[in-house]
């Protein structure tokens, strides 16, 4: 009796034939070999996506991708790679206009003063007025001192604590763009997550002084 032991030069509608038939090591090799594809793939099936899509966002859409196709997939019909390409693309630019359409209402920040005419949104604000607290750079120092201790908030990124680091320090939401090599939309976002997240904070820590605010949250979070 033969016993497949090399699965690298089967093709990919071998390898699902196998893996249906029960082979599981020929299911391991078909989607490790997409995986480690996988931004080819995206290149080739939405190339209008590639620099929209974070990694972190990438692999919950491949992997969805990926998971469709390979339950959904009829032999003789398609290829393999042109099928799973097929459904990349779909579940991709479903993930992109999701994204698009929140950037799109966002609102603009700048740590200056109000402007009544244009009514943007202020990152200072979430800090009460006439308190030890009043500068967005103590809520910095307090998501390095969570990310330290492994406690940073899991949707909150270490590179959003730097953007609003730097937009505190008075550099506009370009500058800062420039100097991290990131996209203007890409600031807004991350400072958009950064207030958000902060003004919880303020929310779930109740009437007690601010140092003590701080503390307590350090302690219990």
């Amino acid at each position: 009796m033969f016993i497949q032991t090399d699965y690298t030069e089967l093709k990919d509608e071998e390898l699902l034939l196998k893996f249906r038939l029960g082979d599981a090591v020929a299911r391991n090799e078909l989607s490790v070999r997409y995986f480690r594809s996988r931004r080819f793939h995206l290149t080739r099936a939405c190339p209008e996506f590639a620099d929209l899509l974070d990694d972190w966002t990438y692999n919950e859409v491949f992997f969805r991708s990926y998971l469709l196709a390979e339950s959904t997939f009829r032999l003789g019909e398609w290829r393999f790679i042109a099928y799973f390409q097929f459904i990349l693309h779909r579940e991709a630019s479903r993930e992109a206009k999701r994204i698009l359409t929140e950037r799109e209402n966002l609102p603009c920040f700048s740590l200056d003063a109000v402007d009544p005419e244009t009514n943007d949104s202020y990152l200072h604000e979430l800090i009460p007025d006439n308190r030890p607290l009043n500068d967005p750079k103590a809520f910095c120092a307090y998501a390095d001192a969570l990310a330290k201790l492994g406690k940073l908030p899991q949707h909150l990124k270490p590179d959003d604590i730097e953007v609003v680091r730097r937009l505190a320090e008075g550099y506009s939401v370009e500058e800062v763009s420039e100097q991290m090599a990131i996209r203007p939309s890409n600031t807004r976002m991350m400072a958009y997550r950064f207030r958000k997240w902060a003004k919880g904070v303020i929310k779930s820590l109740g009437e007690v002084s601010e140092a003590e605010r701080l503390l307590r949250k350090l302690q219990t979070s």
